[in-house]
């Protein structure tokens, strides 16, 4: 059943005082902007209209008795309540009946005795008066009690069981909380200011793949809100311990703070996608401190018609307040299982600034848990694009022509001691972040800024940002050191420039920072600018970017000229040699020992070369699992015993998203060269769904339909590059003994939008060829039947083994219901695919051999299926060849296959999806598996072993779950940090 079924099933839970009968127990004394209140006159189809929720002595008539649809009818009321039109990507105005059920249809309006009109187009609780109370339906336990008018807040009673609460506390603690960080404005990036001064918490994010409770909460948010779940994002749990705070901020974008920050106002859509509500979830009772403060509370609201903009921020009584400050304003006290929800923005779409609010510093011995649900007024993910005419481009005081260039800056400690980061202001120092014995930070700068590092007493010599960034090591010796980056090396030739370019484009190809800042210091010490022509195209064949697989004479490479670099800059590139093995790898081992001079650094060749040989063969990693030069299809490297702590410490683990020769875009991301609307691009008629500029060579994907649709599509043969001509590394594709070179496209493209992907490189588009497929966008499917939850035995032996692929998988498994909840395993082919449960064999396909990245393979996979005795059908996908006979039965734990790469694989993986039904589009459902102490479910990003999640050590595993919750997030879910 829909929530929306639910409601209207349980209309009759609602007590007779919470909105049966006329509109009076909703009028307020007070006004409400955008937030509209109807009442039919008995049986006919006239209503009045209280504007703005306000009771009123004589309000004005609406006759909607010659109204033809919904849409007449809603025009007529918006001309009297002057309510301006739409903006390009603004939500249309919207009616509800009292318990938040959109009404659709012209007859469903004339049959409502009360209307709710909201000019935001999302469901928004009426707050009427302090202390007015309303049930929600279907849970009839959860009542909303009104705290405040301005902001609108809410305390929700018995939102989750106290049970439930040690629950989500448990999973919180088991994934690993790391420090709080937000969105910064643009003034804080220019003073380098950290996340540390105005917050301390520590946080986790948690997906409702996680576990069942995690996606009942979720569930139980959209009753609540009424609004529904795809438009939650994923739950920040957040621990605050003693003396630990986060001073007043808001959870919307105010986009007068980021007048240069492109991206935020394409996220935001210029203002009109945004969190429209928070439910802030308490875990645990504290007795002193802790409370959540609204400083702001019963504020005027400023310009209450304008949507935004300085007019909206300054008038009488309207003031910021301290906003370190704990002192004034509405306080709400953390009740174990009790939640608050806020509204971030008034019902006309604008962001409401009395919204503000804070976390106040945890009182002695106390502990604060409690998770933030944002509930936005789209569906989660919706893209945006730019639009260079858009009215809040002057509204907010878009200026970013006038601003100084932005800077990207990184420290990499080599030194055994903590350090301090420091940015520098004329004479005053600032810390912005502690920097771990071996660690590294990054941060967004300003071109020309200053900082240093401290560490006890001692203090570096002070270096700057140069646009557009710069990397320093902090050395043993404490002292910062710049690293060349590719830029360093300017060629004046266009054969040198070509060369550099490759070199830049293995960088991407390698998924580890050791050996791409090792590669980085190949390229700068070698002078490629003095190579000849022939000597380049030698090593570019060599390395097998085109033409036919030779040996290189080992003189040309020990010929190469060598720049002078200090030798201290080497103590970053410890790895080196091991790149440098990569690469004799890469000339097929032709020259076994070449007198590589200062290219290995202070170590002689012969040492680096031997500690490469103990570590790993990174030959895989420059080009990717493939046949010809390296052998049989390989898995990605696991490091040898008593190594992997060292490796993860180092960064030398896989990332989520790893998947060579594809490139993904669901919507606008940094690689393509474009996304806009049909009507902005002047497209217009029948429309192919592909197209190729025959001049410009720019490969564009159409979507004429209204329908989100997914395009896949594998170019044979021929190069490509995206966005400010970053090349798009390819894959490969085998049939037999045939070996093709392929790039493939994954692409979700909104209706009524067209993408420029890409410049192909192709003399003549008639000799183009490729291979793609194209689909609807369906709804993730349903979750676990209630009262239902499936847990079973790993399905591999040995490991660790990445999940390179989970839920909603944004490469295959989102495209369709019966992959949806599947998850992928990179495994080395013939790895043991293990029954995770006992039952019989039903279907075995291992007759194909095709495998690689082409679109053509989809429809050639080998798999055998087992139905299992709890009635479920478990598929194994992508096998190399089956170990049991049809018809077999099967025990927990016995070899049914032996895995592969057959299909479409990227990397060799096993792919295990499990449904209720032997129907050929049977939905998929969630699954986990027994662990050694509990049961554990398989996030993408991360390694498992038949124990459960992998890690060599806690820091380790905190690593990974910063990696996951962290940067990853910002490819996963978009922008997630708490705005600050």
């Amino acid at each position: 059943m829909t929530i929306r079924e639910m409601w209207a099933a349980t209309l009759f839970l609602w007590p007779v005082l919470s909105w049966a009968g006329p509109a009076e127990q909703f009028l307020s004394e007070d006004f409400f902007p955008g937030f509209h209140i109807l009442e039919k006159l008995e049986e006919s189809p006239i209503y009045q209209v209280y504007d703005r929720g306000q009771r009123l002595t004589d309000p004005p008539q609406l006759d909607w008795s010659k109204a033809k649809d919904l849409a007449e009818a809603q025009e007529r009321l918006e001309s009297l309540l002057k309510i301006p039109p739409r903006e390009e990507m603004q939500l249309p105005c919207a009616f509800f009946t009292p318990d938040g059920e959109r009404i659709e249809a012209l007859q469903g309006l004339l049959r409502s005795p009360v209307l709710f009109f909201l000019e935001n187009g999302q469901w928004m609780w009426p707050a009427v008066r302090i202390g007015f109370q309303q049930n929600v339906t279907g849970l009839p336990d959860v009542y909303l009690t009104t705290l405040s008018l301005r902001p609108a807040v809410f305390e929700v009673r018995n939102f989750m069981s106290s049970q439930e609460a040690d629950e989500v506390m448990a999973i919180g603690a088991q994934q690993g909380l790391h420090s709080s960080k937000g969105q910064m404005q643009s003034n804080d990036l220019k003073k380098g200011t950290s996340h540390a001064s105005f917050r301390t918490s520590k946080q986790a994010w948690l997906s409702n793949d996680l576990a069942p409770i995690i996606a009942r909460l979720d569930e139980r948010t959209a009753q609540v809100t009424r609004i529904p779940a795809e438009h939650n994002e994923p739950v920040q749990l957040l621990r605050y311990d003693t003396g630990t705070y986060y001073h007043a901020h808001m959870d919307w974008t105010e986009l007068d703070f980021y007048p240069d920050q492109r991206h935020i106002w394409m996220d935001s859509h210029f203002g009109h996608f945004d969190r429209l509500a928070t439910l802030f979830w308490y875990l645990n009772d504290v007795q002193e401190g802790g409370e959540t403060i609204f400083p702001k509370h019963g504020q005027p609201i400023c310009a209450p018609r304008s949507l935004g903009g300085p007019a909206a921020r300054f008038c009488t009584g309207a003031r910021d307040p301290d906003m370190s400050s704990c002192v004034k304003g509405l306080k709400v006290r953390p009740r174990k299982g009790t939640a608050v929800l806020w509204y971030n923005f008034l019902a006309t779409g604008r962001g409401d600034r009395n919204s503000l609010h804070a976390g106040c510093p945890v009182g002695p011995n106390e502990t604060k848990w409690s998770g933030n649900k944002w509930v936005r007024n789209k569906p989660w993910g919706t893209p945006g694009h730019w639009m260079p005419g858009h009215p809040a481009l002057k509204r907010y005081g878009w200026r970013a022509d006038d601003e100084e260039p932005s800077c990207h800056i990184a420290f990499q400690s080599h030194s055994d001691q903590p350090a301090a980061l420091l940015w520098l202001d004329g004479k005053k120092a600032m810390e912005l972040a502690k920097i771990p014995p071996h660690g590294s930070i990054a941060q967004l700068s300003y071109d020309g800024h200053r900082f240093q590092i401290r560490v006890g007493e001692h203090s570096s010599r002070p270096v700057s940002c140069r646009a557009p960034s710069s990397d320093f090591v902090i050395t043993k010796s404490l002292d910062l050191v710049e690293i060349p980056s590719p830029e360093c090396c300017q060629q004046p030739d266009r054969e040198a420039l070509q060369m550099q370019e490759y070199f830049e484009a293995l960088l991407r190809y390698i998924p580890y920072v050791d050996q791409c800042e090792a590669l980085r210091e190949f390229l700068c010490s070698v002078d490629v600018s003095q190579m000849s022509y022939d000597a380049l195209l030698d090593l570019e064949q060599a390395l097998g970017r085109g033409g036919p697989e030779i040996s290189v004479d080992a003189r040309l490479i020990a010929a190469l000229p060598q720049r002078e670099v200090a030798s201290s800059q080497f103590e970053l590139f410890i790895l080196a040699g091991t790149t440098l093995n990569a690469l004799l790898n890469g000339f097929r081992r032709a020259i076994p020992a070449v007198p590589l001079g200062r290219i290995g650094g202070p170590n002689s060749a012969e040492q680096s070369l031997g500690r490469a040989e103990r570590r790993v063969d990174l030959a895989v990693l420059l080009f990717g699992p493939g046949r010809g030069a390296f052998g049989e299809l390989e898995q990605r490297p696991s490091f040898p015993a008593g190594e992997e702590e060292t490796a993860a410490r180092r960064g030398a683990r896989p990332r989520e998203g790893d998947w060579p020769g594809c490139h993904v875009a669901h919507g606008k991301v940094d690689w393509i060269l474009g996304l806009e609307d049909l009507r902005s691009a002047g497209l217009h008629g029948d429309l192919p769904d592909l197209s190729v500029d025959p001049r410009r060579k720019v490969l564009s994907v159409i979507n004429a339909q209204d329908e989100t649709r997914c395009f896949y599509i594998s170019l044979l043969g021929h190069g490509a590059t995206g966005r400010r001509g970053r090349p798009l590394a390819p894959g490969r594709s085998w049939r037999g003994t045939t070996v093709d070179a392929v790039t493939t496209l994954v692409l979700v493209v909104p209706g009524q939008m067209v993408m420029d992907v890409c410049r192909v490189k192709v003399k003549d588009v008639r000799s183009l060829e490729l291979h793609s497929d194209i689909l609807p966008l369906p709804a993730p499917p349903e979750r676990t039947p209630p009262g239902r939850s499936f847990v079973y035995d790993f399905p591999l032996e040995g490991g660790p083994f990445l999940c390179s692929q989970g839920h909603g998988g944004r490469l295959t498994h989102f495209a369709h219901p019966s992959t949806f909840y599947a998850l992928d395993f990179d495994c080395a082919v013939n790895t043991a695919v293990l029954a995770m449960e006992e039952g019989v064999v039903t279907q075995i396909r291992d007759n194909e051999t095709a495998s690689g990245v082409d679109v053509e393979n989809f429809f050639k996979w080998n798999q055998i299926t087992v139905k299992q005795v709890d009635g479920t059908w478990a598929e194994y996908v992508h096998i190399q060849s089956a170990a049991v006979p049809l018809g077999a039965a099967v025990t927990r734990g016995q070899r049914i296959a032996s895995s592969g790469a057959v299909g479409f694989c990227p990397t060799a993986h096993l792919h295990v999806e499990l449904h209720l039904s032997d129907a050929l589009e049977a939905p998929s459902v969630p699954f986990g598996f027994r662990g050694q102490e509990q049961d554990f479910y398989c996030q993408q990003g991360l390694c498992y072993t038949a124990h459960g999640v992998w890690s060599a050590s806690e820091e380790a595993q905190e690593e990974n779950v910063h990696m996951l919750h962290g940067e990853r997030s910002v490819t996963m879910w978009g922008p997630d940090e708490e705005q600050t």
